[in-house]
Parts: structure tokens; C-alpha cells; sequence
């Protein structure tokens, strides 16, 4: 087994624009992470073998975890991270590896990140937290073990940088099943983005029908009960 040596990441230099070319570093930096992207697996571990920094990252902030995150390839990934990868790097938009598994509803590499110890409860640079991206992808098998996580219920009601709660997104985004399994974990139906939009209407801009019959149906049990419960205390 490789050695496990977690360095600090090292973010390449943006090229274009720049009047100072490249150093050999930074080529082979650039050469390792496209080998990376295309899927290249021994070559990428061969430049490892010949002392090829792990953690490196492109202009973007990519490492060589997120790349082959985005491809899924969960063999790989776990390579990288035995070569002593740094698992939770962000990227300039504040995504890191296990956001971008649970956006492609890539369960194996989700489990892969929490047993290394990633971060699930960090957030992008628009407010955006895990449940925000499962609720925005639609994943439902992703939202519910997402869920079962300890802690997890404490992002329910998170707003984003829109002033939306992941039930308010999957509302215009996701199923209504996805919608179910938000609620069925207490997520706040009749809540209010910050334009004064309900789950409801937000469903039915989107024309997602089924999500908003489902929360019209909702809301009128909800008053229901409460009219009920004013009647009863009233008849006290």
C-alpha cells in the first residue's frame, strides 16, 4: 500500500491572461490532473510513483479527488485517498468531492467520503449545503441516507443563497417523492422563500403537478387540525 502523506493542496496558476509562463512544476501539475480527468488511471499513478504531489489542484480549484469524483469512479478515488488526498478540498465555488457525489447520486463514493471523515455539513459560496444539492439533483435514495446521518436533520431548514430550504428547491426541482421524504423528516412545508413563494406555488411555476397537489393537500389537512383544535379548546 502506498504511503499515506496528506499535504497542503497546491493550486496551479491560471495560464490565460498570464504574462509569466509555467514552471515544470506546474506542467506536470496541469499533465497529472488531466490524466486524471480522461480517465488515464496508471498513467496518473505513475506520475505519483515518480513523485508526483497528490494534492494539486487546477485554476478552478480542482484536485485530482474531484475529477474523478465527477466520473465516478469509486475504485480510483479510493486510491487517491489511500495516496494520502486530501478528501474535502473546496473548490473556488466551494464544492468539494462529496458534493459533487451526492449531485451525480453517486451513493458508494458518498459512503466512501463520510467513512474518510468529510465534512457534510459545509456549505458552497451560494448557501448551498448537501441536502440542497440532493434536493436540486433529485435523488431520493441520496436525500434519504443523507438523512439518516446524525446531525444531518440540523440543515433541514438551511437556507441558501435564494433564501430556500432544500424542500423549497426539490419543490420545483425534484419529485414528489423527493418532496415526501423532506417532509416525512420535518422539513417546514408552508415556510416562505424570500419572495414570499410556498412549496406549492413554487411547484406549480415549474409545472410539477403531482408536488403541488401534494402540498395543496397538505395545507389543508394542517388547517383543518388547527381548526379543529381551536374548536375544541373553545368548547372547553
Amino acid at each position: 500500500m502506498p504511503p499515506k502523506v496528506e499535504q497542503p493542496v497546491r493550486l496551479r496558476r491560471k495560464q490565460i491572461g498570464s504574462s509569466v509562463p509555467l514552471t515544470d512544476v506546474e506542467v506536470a501539475d496541469g499533465a497529472f490532473l488531466e490524466l486524471v480527468d480522461r480517465g488515464a488511471n496508471a498513467g496518473a499513478v505513475e506520475m505519483l510513483k515518480k513523485g508526483q504531489q497528490i494534492n494539486v489542484a487546477d485554476d478552478r480549484g480542482e484536485t485530482a479527488v474531484h475529477k474523478a469524483t465527477r466520473r465516478g469512479d469509486v475504485a480510483f478515488v479510493a486510491e487517491l485517498l489511500r495516496y494520502g488526498a486530501v478528501a474535502d478540498y473546496a473548490d473556488v465555488d466551494g464544492i468539494t468531492p462529496v458534493m459533487i457525489a451526492v449531485q451525480y447520486g453517486l451513493g458508494g463514493l458518498v459512503g466512501e467520503f463520510v467513512k474518510k471523515g468529510a465534512d457534510l455539513f459545509a456549505a458552497t459560496k451560494d448557501g448551498s449545503t448537501l441536502l440542497h444539492i440532493a434536493a436540486y439533483s433529485g435523488h431520493e435514495d441520496t436525500l434519504r441516507a443523507l438523512l439518516q446521518i446524525d446531525g444531518m436533520d440540523s440543515l433541514i431548514e438551511t437556507k441558501d443563497a435564494h433564501g430556500r430550504s432544500p424542500l423549497q428547491v426539490a419543490s420545483f426541482r425534484a419529485s414528489k417523492d423527493a418532496c415526501a421524504i423532506l417532509v416525512s423528516a420535518g422539513a417546514d412545508f408552508a415556510a416562505r422563500d424570500v419572495r414570499g413563494n410556498d412549496c406549492a406555488t413554487l411547484a406549480g411555476r415549474s409545472g410539477r403537478r403531482k408536488s403541488k397537489d401534494f402540498f395543496e393537500t397538505l395545507s389543508t389537512v394542517q388547517t383543518a387540525h388547527a381548526s379543529q383544535a381551536r374548536d375544541t379548546a373553545g368548547a372547553m
